[in-house]
């Protein structure tokens, strides 16, 4: 069978006694906990001799340049690392080193254009700094037409 999110799964169909179909599922043992897979972390990212792009929104940290984002120094910590991270890759659209420092030091990027959306469309927006710091869009004013 496959879910509604599109995974298969086993189960056998069986009829209730109010004469509904339903599905049965095969009962699964859980592991001993000698066999879970460990959690694997992220290798961790050596800063030095790198030049900090800014000032992180959330904690305050420098923000350094890595090959596929812009991130913290501090998410390396192993206490409590912070969250931030700038995708150099949003939406089909790269964002340059002095994008991300205008986004970090002025909270908003220049006007934007090349971004894909979910149906393929071309967009254009501002990248926007919002309270809790994350990244968010910012669209235009549209003109009206005459």
């Amino acid at each position: 069978f496959i879910s509604r999110k599109g995974r298969p799964f086993k189960a056998f169909l069986v009829l209730t006694d109010k004469r509904d179909v339903g599905f049965e599922f095969e009962k699964r043992e859980p592991k001993p906990k000698g066999e879970r897979k460990p959690k694997t972390t992220a290798p961790k990212v050596d800063f030095t001799g790198k030049q900090s792009v800014g000032a992180c929104p959330k904690c305050g940290g420098k923000i350094f340049e890595t090959e596929t984002s812009y991130i913290c120094e501090r998410s390396q910590a192993d206490r409590t690392p912070c969250k931030f991270k700038l995708s150099k890759t949003i939406l089909g659209r790269d964002i340059s080193k002095e994008q991300a420092q205008k986004l970090l030091t002025m909270g908003k990027t220049d006007l934007l254009e090349g971004f894909i959306s979910k149906r393929g469309r071309p967009f254009s927006a501002y990248l926007k700094l919002e309270d809790d710091g994350k990244v968010g869009f910012e669209f235009p004013e549209k003109t009206a037409r005459v």
